[in-house]
């Protein structure tokens, strides 16, 4: 790979059934261009249902057993009782401290385990955009929301933060057409929407302006908005469920739809961005099933959608470097790390269990190198270079 970037761009909830139908249409046309110019597949995960555990996998490449996440709330030792995983978790290096040991400069946004924001490299974690306030004020974010970030940047990032009060009629409309016959007072569906846009919206903001200023080589950002939304209007998606409601039906049958063609459009502005050799791997660590057993599942609960999760995700990898292969092939959450070092010809580390995808024929960097691990534990470990 050439002197170019490297981005993992984690898209939670994508499922290949519902794009598929909007790619044969030609309503995604930036995930379609991605796909000629790449290699796809499914992928099978690790505690799927659990994303901070998923998560642990896919950026240290390790099984839970060594990284030690299990899942979403663990022991509090300190304190008593039980609090949240965070980045004090990870008990093995991820793979941006790999990357930094061998000078490789990084950045992350939205992840899982990323909060408070550890290790080296720029990092936005996932408290950000932080707590929605009424009346379109901010609750402030709490600390150690960033790391690696100039004075500028965390005030401009402040700045970029989009409250649900400013997602507007119009752009609900995009998923939702008949708005105005919705009683937004009396149905909080629209609302759980703007919020689910307003948290997409904010890290959207967060990555282009990372991408402007950061000359980092990798980065490795992660979207809700798909999951979030799924577990909401899945239900609601054709075809028409019996269980739902016709106005119901009606209402909400374009979300999951126009939820899928607003990601394209972020997408297409991330591939612009990030520049015409940059390669780009997506992953989604599970989808939805979509039987009508599983869509109507929680209907009965104060009209709360929750779907059953599919437990197979997907992956894209694509870029200038890259062959295009038609046929899709497996792949496992243990093998995005090490296709991450493999772009940068570095040569993944003999304990951890998955194969890089990155095509053996692809341009290297700098031949092969061989990195010595990072000091165990809390994502802020240093490396040697061989």
């Amino acid at each position: 790979m050439s002197d170019s970037r490297f981005l993992v761009l984690g898209l939670d909830g994508l499922e290949p059934a519902l794009f598929a139908p909007l790619l044969r249409a030609g309503l995604m046309p930036n995930l379609a261009g991605l796909l000629r110019r790449g290699r796809h597949g499914p992928l099978t995960p690790i505690l799927a249902d659990c994303a901070p555990a998923c998560w642990a996998s896919l950026v240290s490449g390790r099984w839970p057993d060594a990284h030690g996440v299990l899942a979403a709330r663990e022991a509090d030792t300190l304190n008593g009782g039980v609090k949240a995983s965070d980045s004090e978790s990870l008990q093995v290096p991820a793979v941006w401290e790999w990357l930094a040991a061998a000078g490789i400069g990084g950045f992350r946004v939205g992840l899982p385990l990323n909060h408070p924001a550890l290790g080296p490299g720029a990092c936005v974690s996932g408290a950000y955009p932080g707590a929605f306030g009424q009346g379109g004020r901010w609750d402030g974010l709490p600390p150690g929301t960033f790391a690696g970030l100039d004075a500028d940047t965390l005030a401009l990032l402040d700045e970029l933060r989009v409250h649900p009060d400013d997602v507007d009629g119009d752009i609900l409309g995009l998923l939702m057409p008949g708005l105005a016959a919705i009683d937004v007072v009396a149905d909080r569906r629209p609302a759980f929407a703007g919020v689910a846009l307003a948290r997409a919206f904010s890290l959207h903001n967060a990555v282009t302006a990372l991408l402007e200023l950061q000359p980092a080589a990798a980065g490795i950002i992660r979207y809700p908005m798909l999951a979030e939304l799924s577990r909401e209007f899945l239900a609601y998606h054709p075809p028409h469920l019996l269980a739902v409601r016709e106005a119901d039906f009606e209402h909400y049958r374009h979300v999951i739809s126009g939820a899928y063609r607003l990601m394209d459009k972020l997408l297409g502005r991330i591939v612009e961005l990030a520049g015409p050799d940059a390669a780009l791997f997506i992953v989604s660590s599970h989808g939805y099933r979509l039987e009508p057993e599983f869509r109507a599942g929680g209907l009965g609960q104060a009209g709360n959608a929750a779907p059953d999760i599919r437990p197979e995700g997907w992956w894209l990898l694509a870029g200038s470097d890259i062959a295009a292969e038609p046929e899709p092939r497996y792949a496992t959450v243990l093998d995005l790390a090490p296709t991450v070092l493999a772009a940068f010809g570095l040569a993944p580390p003999a304990e951890w269990p998955g194969r890089s995808l990155w095509p053996a024929t692809a341009g290297w960097r700098n031949g092969w190198r061989r990195i010595g691990p990072p000091s165990p534990g809390n994502g802020n470990g240093t490396a040697t270079v061989f």
